[in-house]
């Protein structure tokens, strides 16, 4: 009965779970694991990840295995994977399993699937940098539009001033014309 409560707890956790000795080859696994790979538990037993895996995927579990095995501490990390043309990214625990005498005997490894949790996080932050590109600009535009303002007032100030027909008069209806033609307007944003 403790055996079935254990198998049922490993099997309703999200996780892919597997056993691995020293020598990193497959003891045991869950039924998640094994259906990630497209197998059943008993044909992954007895095998290693350059069975399982493509050759650089395989490599890098090695590495992980023996920093895990000679270290004898945790070791984290995140991987991406692609099946079925579908990109999937897992974080991946791996403990030292150690006996009774505490030595290290083998590797556990718990691992859970956190792609909707990355593209999220990934989401936030592109909000994030177009808010602050929307609040340069934003700022950006009012350091522009403050001289435009001042020079625009000036060149009304010299054209109410000026007599009919003279340089100045020309120049501040220009300056004016410009203004009401492509000016301040194209410099407005509102976030």
């Amino acid at each position: 009965m403790c055996k079935n409560k254990y198998n049922i707890l490993l099997e309703d956790l999200p996780l892919k779970i597997f056993y691995k000795d020293r020598s990193s080859t497959y003891i045991s696994c869950n039924e998640k694991f094994a259906r990630f790979l497209d197998k059943k538990v008993e044909e992954i037993t007895g095998k290693t990840d350059y069975d399982l895996f493509p050759e650089e995927i395989a490599k890098e579990h090695l590495k992980y295995d023996n920093e895990v095995i000679e270290s004898g501490q945790r070791k984290d990390k995140e991987q991406k994977y692609v099946k079925n043309k579908k990109e999937s990214i897992f974080h991946t625990i791996e403990v030292p399993v150690k006996n009774e005498k505490g030595d290290i005997i083998g590797i556990l490894g718990l691992s859970v699937d956190i792609t909707e949790k990355v593209i999220f996080e990934k989401d936030a932050e592109l909000s994030r940098h177009f808010a602050l590109i929307g609040e340069l600009a934003a700022g950006v535009a009012h350091e522009i539009n403050n001289p435009i303002t001042g020079v625009i007032n000036c060149a009304q100030i010299i054209l109410n001033k000026s007599n009919e027909g003279s340089r100045e008069k020309d120049l501040a209806s220009r300056i004016i014309r410009e203004e009401n033609r492509n000016g301040i307007k194209y410099l407005s944003y509102s976030y």
